[in-house]
């Protein structure tokens, strides 16, 4: 009989059969649930990580761009990392230098959906569903929050391409579809005529 891991299970994005957006938009959402997500937490985390990093958020909130993505300080012992593609390898080098310290490294991948809202106006749209202020004085390039968007619990990370506003939004997989909707529903207004 066969033993499955979650490294064994083919990954399915949870956005697979959603709504694509057209082309005809000022601002674009894609699904980014290929990208794949790690939380490490622990009081040794940051000890850990910087074995690994030049350097580590250091505030919560705090994002730093390392060569295998988005670090993000969600609390003074949690962190996330939100890499460029879901890599087994990253995984494994995360585990391999926690040793016998006492954190968890745990991949998160397979229960997360990611979308990217990217375009001039990603900003103007979270707010219509989200109580946050994402002007970029209170959410400036690479900031991160834990909050509500469409009463859903969400990790929002902004990490501009190229000097264009770009949100990750980080939700649970099962409510990937909805929130997808939602958005989709709030950047209509922003469609070029």
């Amino acid at each position: 009989m066969p033993v499955f891991t979650f490294s064994t299970i083919p990954f399915v994005s949870p956005l697979a059969n959603v709504t694509q957006p057209t082309a005809a938009t000022r601002i674009r959402l894609e699904d980014a649930s290929q990208q794949g997500m790690i939380d490490i937490r622990g009081q040794a985390a940051a000890l850990v990580l910087q074995t690994l990093y030049d350097a580590v958020p250091a505030a919560s909130g705090d994002v730093i761009m390392t060569p295998d993505g988005a670090l993000v300080r969600l609390r003074l012992d949690q962190f996330a990392l939100l890499g460029n593609q879901h890599d087994e390898s990253v995984f494994n080098r995360l585990n391999e230098a926690a040793g016998a310290a006492t954190i968890t490294v745990t991949d998160m991948t397979h229960g997360r959906a990611i979308m990217l809202l990217v375009g001039a106006q990603a900003g103007a749209v979270l707010p219509k569903i989200c109580g946050l202020d994402f002007h970029d004085e209170a959410f400036p390039n690479f900031h991160a929050a834990q909050t509500s968007l469409a009463k859903v619990p969400t990790l929002i990370v902004r990490a501009d391409r190229d000097a264009v506003p770009a949100y990750l939004l980080v939700v649970e997989r099962s409510l990937g579809a909805y929130v997808w909707g939602v958005v989709y529903d709030a950047l209509q207004e922003f469609r070029v005529d």
